[in-house]
């Protein structure tokens, strides 16, 4: 019978670095899931948004009010309201568009860009 005379499996220095793989993927996931989730909000804001106008036409100082105040319930901050939301009314149609950018911080002088982009139409008033 033979035994091997070689053992079998991980050096201390490959279990590091694969424990430092983890610890840098679960850093980067705790800090790129907020701005993600926040998005899912806005998303679900502007489908409101679309329901809401489906009742009758709204303007474009309703349609800012409402989506203002699903931003406050929701605790949204990533959006300016005067600067990221763009309305365009083509006829009895409004176009409505939410294009922003969130820098996430990562570690030193490092950092995420991450740009998001909804646009929905709905039914518009004068």
């Amino acid at each position: 019978m033979k035994f091997r005379s070689r053992q079998s499996g991980a050096t201390i220095w490959q279990m590091v670095s694969i424990g430092f793989l983890v610890v840098i993927l679960a850093l980067l996931l705790m800090k790129l899931l907020p701005p993600y989730l926040s998005d899912l909000k806005i998303s679900g804001a502007l489908s409101s948004l679309k329901k809401q106008a489906a009742t009758g036409p709204m303007s474009r100082k309703e349609i800012l009010i409402a989506l203002e105040k699903r931003f406050d319930i929701d605790d949204v901050k990533n959006v300016d309201l005067r600067q990221d939301v763009i309305i365009e009314k083509r006829g009895r149609v409004a176009t409505v568009t939410i294009d922003y950018e969130v820098q996430v911080p990562l570690m030193f002088n490092i950092s995420a860009l991450m740009e998001f982009n909804h646009s929905v139409q709905v039914d518009a008033s004068d």
